[in-house]
C-alpha cells in the first residue's frame, strides 16, 4: 500500500457585493443611528477578509468606525451622507446612504414683531415661529393666539385689533406653540397711540373779565374718538363777535369796551376740530 498526497488550493471568494443598511435613514437633529456593512461575494456569502471603512458628508453629522452615526443639528435631507468601502485583495466597493434629518422636540416660539406701535382699533397681523433647541422650523405645531382686555382682541391667524385706551401695554399678546404633549410660549410687546384728532374740550368754556382787560387764552385739549388726548395739534383763534373783544392767533384776548355777554364769542380751531367759549364783558 503506498501513500499518496493530495493538495488542496482553497479559493477566496471575489468580493461582488456591499450591502449597506439602512439604505435611507430618518433621524432627529443631532440624534443617533447605527449603520451595518456587509461584504458578500457573489453567493451572497460573506467575504471573511473584506475590511470595511465607514465615512460620512461633511455637513451630514459624524460617525465612528462601527457604523454609528451621530447627526448634524441642521434639518434636511443629505444625499450620499453615509459611505462606506469594502476592500479585499482583489476588490473595492463603495456604498452610500441618505439621512433624513427631521426636527427635535419643540423647544421655543419666536413672535414677529416682538414689539410694535399702532393706532388705537388698527389692526396688525403677528406670525409665529416654532422651533426645536438647534433652531430648526416646526410646520406642524398648533399655533394659538392670546390677547384680552384694553389691549385688543386676536384671532387665529395672528390679527390683532388694539383697544381704543392709548398706552403701553407690555407682554399684551401671547403666543403659545404645542407639540407632541409639549408647549412654549412667547409673547410681544405693543404701544396703543390716539388716533386722528376727533373733538376739542374748551378750557375754560367760559371766561369773565372787565372791559379792555387782557389775558392769555388756555389752549382747548384735543381727543380722538375713545378719549385719548392728542398732542401736537395746532391751535388758531378767532373771534366771532367783534363786540367781544379782539384776539390773536395765539390766544391773546382783548376784552372789548362794551359790557355783556357774548355766548360763543371765540373759536378755536385745531387741525380740522373747531371749539367755541362764551365770553361775558363785565360792567
Amino acid at each position: 500500500m503506498t501513500n499518496a498526497a493530495a493538495h488542496v488550493r482553497i479559493d477566496l471568494r471575489p468580493l461582488k457585493q456591499l450591502l449597506l443598511l439602512p439604505e435611507t435613514a430618518t433621524v432627529q437633529a443631532d440624534g443617533e443611528v447605527t449603520f451595518t456593512a456587509s461584504a458578500l461575494d457573489g453567493w451572497g456569502d460573506a467575504v471573511d477578509d473584506a475590511i470595511i471603512g465607514f465615512d460620512r458628508a461633511s455637513d451630514a453629522g459624524r460617525i465612528d468606525p462601527k457604523g454609528h452615526f451621530v447627526a448634524a443639528v441642521l434639518a434636511g435631507v443629505v444625499r450620499g451622507a453615509v459611505k462606506v468601502v469594502a476592500s479585499s485583495s482583489d476588490a473595492s466597493i463603495a456604498a452610500a446612504s441618505d439621512v433624513n434629518v427631521t426636527h427635535g422636540a419643540i423647544d421655543h416660539v419666536l413672535i414677529e414683531p416682538s414689539a410694535t406701535e399702532l393706532r388705537a382699533t388698527k389692526t396688525i397681523s403677528f406670525t409665529a415661529r416654532a422651533s426645536d433647541a438647534f433652531d430648526n422650523r416646526i410646520e406642524g405645531a398648533r399655533i394659538t393666539w392670546e390677547a384680552s382686555g384694553s389691549k385688543g382682541t386676536i384671532g387665529l391667524e395672528g390679527i390683532l385689533t388694539a383697544g381704543g385706551r392709548a398706552g403701553f401695554y407690555a407682554d399684551a399678546v401671547i403666543v403659545a406653540a404645542e407639540l407632541g404633549g409639549i408647549s412654549v410660549e412667547s409673547s410681544a410687546s405693543i404701544r396703543v397711540t390716539p388716533g386722528p384728532l376727533s373733538h376739542a374740550t374748551p378750557a375754560p368754556g367760559l371766561i369773565q373779565l372787565t372791559p379792555g382787560s387782557i389775558i392769555q387764552l388756555e389752549s382747548p385739549q384735543g381727543f380722538d374718538r375713545h378719549g385719548n388726548p392728542v398732542k401736537g395739534s395746532v391751535v388758531i383763534w378767532s373771534v366771532a363777535d367783534e363786540n367781544a373783544g379782539e384776539v390773536s392767533a395765539s390766544g391773546l384776548f382783548a376784552a372789548g369796551q362794551s359790557p355783556g355777554d357774548y355766548p360763543n364769542a371765540l373759536f378755536k380751531k385745531g387741525s380740522t376740530r373747531t371749539t367755541s367759549v362764551s365770553v361775558t364783558n363785565l360792567s
